[in-house]
């Protein structure tokens, strides 16, 4: 079968569903499988360097941008020619003009639960395409049950068609175990001005993240000479809505000196490396499509403090202490119960969980899928 899949996500610079992809990709690639597989991306992508030596894979270079108006017109066009059984994209990189058989992976539906943070062309979507986009795919792969059921209830989408092959950590988030790479990690720390004792945030600054309840928490635990460390895209002068709304809220909180700003840190080694040094992750995040960031932490050995909402306990089970978002004491009991050494156990347990999931185990699931696709196809035309 010549499945096509759209990697225009895949940037240079890590982002979230790039980098999700990327590692399936890598994965598939490690699996004897069948099929041709055909990367469909924008002129410089980096994985046209990438395909030149895999056996299963090519490259075709199109036009589209994802997320754009003109791709509702010209992708259609760009794919009839490639000779198709099966297009694998995100609802933002489909048509509601394709004529080719299509599958989506849908990562979240954060827009239908906080319409008040999408922009206006993310409304739009939502309100006018998105259910049509769902609702026509051949299959629908998610990552977690919570975004399985919101498809269906936002979405109309029945649940037989939709398959969750959850994510997993890449593998440069591990527990650096001798002295050289253990002395690489305090080099990480070094060059960010970050001390120890310290807790640490990753992820980005909008409204459903829940800084604020995390730097209330923290405000609280400043009398404990902990350092709190956020990784993350930030504006110093402030000059977007998020930026802006974080560096106020420091001020308003007299935090300035007590927390540390790295910026967004493109090399997960370094991230990997202060995770592996932090006395635990928080994330009091309000929504997650599935949380790949406390699997991350919890294969470096970091333990996990994180919401009892959405998809989070799917992730992280009994292996961190789960915590009520709304609640500022109850994260501030976690936090100091952890500073103080009474959940030694956290890091045996997290990785002991973290290895639950892993790339391979989610390719062999996407294969299985692409064959009954396949004998499905088959059947239709005899």
């Amino acid at each position: 079968m010549r499945i096509g899949i759209d990697v225009r996500m895949i940037q240079d610079f890590p982002t979230g569903i790039g980098n999700y992809l990327e590692n399936l990709i890598r994965a598939l690639a490690k699996l004897p499988s069948g099929h041709r597989f055909v990367l469909i991306g924008n002129r410089g992508n980096k994985m046209e360097v990438w395909s030149r030596n895999q056996p299963q894979f090519d490259f075709v270079a199109i036009r589209s941008r994802p997320n754009s108006v003109h791709q509702h017109f010209l992708l259609p066009f760009e794919i009839s020619r490639l000779n198709l059984d099966l297009f694998w994209t995100t609802p933002w990189g489909a048509s509601i003009f394709l004529r080719q058989r299509y599958a989506l992976t849908v990562y979240d539906l954060l827009y239908r639960r906080y319409p008040e943070i999408a922009s206006w062309k993310a409304r739009l979507y939502e309100a006018f395409f998105s259910k049509w986009i769902a609702r026509r795919a051949a299959v629908i792969f998610t990552i977690s049950e919570f975004v399985k059921n919101d498809i269906v209830d936002f979405l109309g989408v029945k649940k037989s068609k939709i398959v969750n092959i959850q994510g997993a950590a890449s593998e440069s988030f591990k527990v650096l175990k001798n002295g050289h790479l253990q002395g690489q990690a305090l080099q990480t720390l070094k060059r960010y001005g970050i001390s120890k004792p310290f807790f640490v945030y990753l992820g980005n600054f909008r409204p459903h993240k829940n800084l604020k309840t995390l730097l209330a928490a923290f405000a609280k635990l400043k009398a404990q000479n902990a350092k709190l460390v956020l990784i993350g895209s930030v504006d110093a002068k402030g000059r977007d809505r998020d930026s802006r709304d974080l560096l106020n809220l420091l001020k308003d909180l007299k935090l300035q000196s007590d927390v540390i700003l790295t910026g967004r840190i493109a090399d997960d080694c370094e991230v990997a490396a202060i995770l592996g040094e932090a006395v635990a992750l928080v994330h009091p995040s309000f929504h997650e499509g599935f949380g790949l960031t406390v699997l991350e932490a919890m294969s470096c050995g970091c333990p996990v403090i994180a919401a009892n909402t959405t998809s989070i306990p799917e992730v992280v089970d009994n292996a961190g202490i789960l915590v009520d978002p709304h609640d500022v004491d109850e994260l501030v009991g976690a936090m100091r119960e952890v500073l103080a050494g009474e959940r030694p156990d956290l890091m045996s347990k997290g990785l002991a969980q973290a290895k639950k999931f892993s790339w391979e185990k989610i390719a062999r699931g996407v294969l299985d899928e692409f064959s009954i696709f396949k004998s499905q196809f088959s059947m239709n035309f005899q």
